[in-house]
């Protein structure tokens, strides 16, 4: 099923009315009917099934809430030599969205990256913010 993200500004009660972007996705490229089902992310981060009350109007009524579980089952510990230039913050981002529960990163002899103890020390505390 698809899923789509509402803003609260769309939002009555149970029922949801469609942006005009998503309206179109909906018709055009989806080319769904009334009674048509589609998952709805709300900003509140609830997720819930909609049934298509009125394409044309672009009008969706609330169905059930579905419980996700979106967490992993195992706790991942990523062990990181830091890397050249300043990417280790694009390396925190990329871990923290796949589930990483623990970054460790270290200083080699043959790391590559050239900083002084100053600076080392505010990237492990940027670190354990996480």
């Amino acid at each position: 099923m698809q899923r789509y993200f509402i803003d609260d500004k769309n939002i009555e009660g149970t029922l949801i009315h469609i942006d005009p972007y998503n309206h179109k996705h909906m018709q055009r490229v989806m080319r769904y009917r009334q009674g048509d089902q589609v998952i709805c992310i709300l900003p509140d981060q609830h997720v819930y099934i909609y049934e298509i009350m009125d394409i044309e109007k672009g009008i969706l009524q609330q169905k059930e809430e579905l419980i996700e579980n979106n967490e992993l089952d195992v706790e991942v510990t990523l062990i990181y030599g830091l890397p050249k230039n300043d990417k280790f913050e694009w390396v925190l981002q990329k871990a923290t969205e796949l589930g990483v529960s623990r970054i460790v990163p270290f200083l080699s002899k043959r790391s590559v990256i050239k900083t002084d103890e100053k600076n080392f020390e505010k990237s492990v505390n940027v670190i354990y913010v996480f």
